[in-house]
């Protein structure tokens, strides 16, 4: 064999073996495309219907959880100061650890450090929002199974959108802390 069939050869076994290799990955990201769709509709199957809570009411009474094992994290986020430090002390007493952030964005900067066992985000904020935020969390392979509650202050401008934009929950703001609570251990499996 001459030097040019030689080399046409290696060409075509270097193509072969990037085709072979591109269809396996695409094969495995369509594998967990499918778990994690898979598992989105079974938790949503299971969800209870949307409690409806009054615009009015937001007592803060509730009982603290006993400490078993792991807490699991939750990262709120909201760019509201006093919401983030209503839903830290609403969780706080149900012995959740919290994660706090005032966007979208910043969300983000730490769902690149850690992983939540729940994001709870409201939908309505600066820099990204929550829709965004929701978008980034279900496309990335390592984050697109946590649970997520988002909330809004607009239930009739958002809960068309419940079915179509992929979050586990819609939570009304203002919200009862024994309504969010639910909801957080019905995701968890608490």
């Amino acid at each position: 064999m001459n030097t040019l069939s030689m080399t046409i050869l290696v060409i075509m076994l270097l193509i072969f073996s990037a085709i072979l290799l591109r269809r396996g990955k695409v094969v495995s990201e369509q594998k967990a495309r499918s778990r994690r769709m898979q598992a989105k509709r079974k938790r949503k199957a299971a969800l209870p219907p949307l409690p409806v809570v009054s615009q009015t009411e937001g007592s803060l009474v509730t009982k603290p959880q006993k400490q078993s094992g792991k807490r699991s994290m939750i990262l709120v986020v909201d760019d509201s100061k006093a919401a983030l430090m209503n839903a830290k002390k609403i969780l706080d007493q149900e012995m959740y650890r919290v994660v706090m952030a005032e966007n979208g964005r910043e969300a983000w900067g730490v769902l690149q450090e850690e992983k939540p066992d729940l994001i709870l985000s409201d939908i309505d904020m600066p820099a990204l929002d929550g829709f965004g935020l929701l978008k980034l969390v279900r496309e990335d392979l390592r984050l697109s199974d946590i649970p997520f509650i988002l909330m809004t202050s607009n239930m009739a401008a958002h809960a068309k959108a419940y079915e179509q934009k992929g979050f586990d929950s819609l939570l009304p703001k203002p919200y009862k802390p024994e309504d969010l609570i639910e909801q957080i251990k019905f995701l968890l499996q608490e």
